[in-house]
């Protein structure tokens, strides 16, 4: 019984310090934005947005999915640190009235132009490469 007792203990050691290690390293670049996470638009450029049916999904495999208002949508997403690339939109071609294409056209423009982002809680800003804020989205639940 003695022969396993350097062993038993070399991997309850093993153990901790592999759990240590994992809560104190850097989450992975897509950490930012969580992977499933779902988002919607609250405000592209300054226009503020009620009542819309625009969401945004980051999926695992690096591909956006969501719905513009009226279309769906997909594409590919990129993050690294602060960046965001968002890229290869592609949507269905529905037409619906004039203001809810307007409002499409806006976030898909919106998405297109990001290149960096901030998160706060469940408030995420995309920002274009000047800086300027082009849409506020809020996590989905």
């Amino acid at each position: 019984m003695r022969t396993f007792q350097p062993i038993i203990g070399a991997l309850a050691l093993s153990m901790a310090l592999s759990m240590a290690l994992s809560m104190a390293l850097p989450a992975p670049a897509f950490a930012g934005i969580p992977v499933g996470s779902e988002w919607r638009p609250v405000k592209i450029g300054h226009e503020n947005l009620f009542n819309t049916k625009q969401r945004v999904r980051f999926d695992a495999d690096n591909r956006i999915t969501g719905n513009g208002g009226c279309n769906g949508f997909g594409g590919d997403y990129t993050l690294g640190g602060d960046t965001i690339m968002i890229s290869q939109l592609t949507m269905t071609m529905m037409a619906c009235p004039g203001e809810i294409m307007k409002q499409e056209r806006l976030f898909l423009r919106a998405l297109g132009a990001a290149t960096h982002y901030q998160r706060d809680g469940t408030s995420l800003v995309l920002l274009d490469g000047t800086g300027k804020p082009v849409a506020e989205l809020i996590e989905r639940h």
